[in-house]
């Protein structure tokens, strides 16, 4: 009875050659699926972060220079644009060379610097990892006795005060350029210096 119920010999081997060749037709495992799309997608990433970095290079050595990176002091004789009497105007483009933006060692990568009437506003990534930190500055210029000064009044990051340990490594380099860039107006002495949109005003003392 046993020897009737099982089919024939040459069906088992149809049977089992069918199996076969659909295991050999079916898709790639779903894991394997996921492990292909990972790697593709951190490709991407990795291609991307690999292109905005050399784009940024690239960028800032065709870039012209205004000449004002290695002498700041003479910026008031040569390059600055005279608003009036005893009245000194600088511009977006003039401060962030002075600033010195595309130097290797600034804090920032890839920043940017805008002039607004209530403050000046400096933006960049705190590293160059594509997941860091943009952070953002808000600085506001000053008149000390006589001279200018930059002074760091804010900085943030998604609107919330960055963390300390970024903070700390990035706030002493950058406030060493400011001090730097405050030597702009050479010997003059300043009584105030004015905000506006997209530019500055410093004002030197008459006589």
């Amino acid at each position: 009875m046993k020897e009737q119920n099982q089919p024939p010999t040459d069906i088992r081997d149809d049977l089992a050659l069918g199996m076969n060749q659909a295991r050999l037709k079916s898709p790639l495992p779903v894991w394997a699926v996921m492990l292909l799309l990972s790697l593709i997608f951190f490709l991407c990433l990795g291609l991307l972060w690999w292109g905005r970095n050399s784009w940024g290079r690239l960028f800032s050595s065709s870039r012209p220079s205004l000449g004002l990176a290695d002498k700041p002091g003479a910026l008031n004789q040569e390059n600055m644009t005279l608003s009036g009497a005893g009245e000194m105007r600088v511009s977006e483009e003039q401060l962030a060379e002075v600033l010195k933006l595309t130097d290797d060692n600034f804090p920032l990568v890839e920043p940017s610097l805008r002039i607004g009437p209530d403050s000046i506003r400096l933006k960049g990534r705190a590293g160059r990892s594509f997941l860091s930190l943009r952070v953002e500055t808000r600085i506001q210029p000053a008149v000390e006795n006589g001279q200018l000064k930059f002074k760091i009044a804010e900085m943030k990051a998604a609107g919330l005060p960055v963390p300390s340990s970024v903070a700390s490594r990035i706030q002493p380099k950058l406030e060493q350029f400011l001090t730097d860039a405050s030597r702009l107006a050479g010997t003059a002495i300043l009584t105030e210096v004015g905000l506006f949109e997209r530019y500055m005003i410093l004002y030197l003392k008459s006589g």
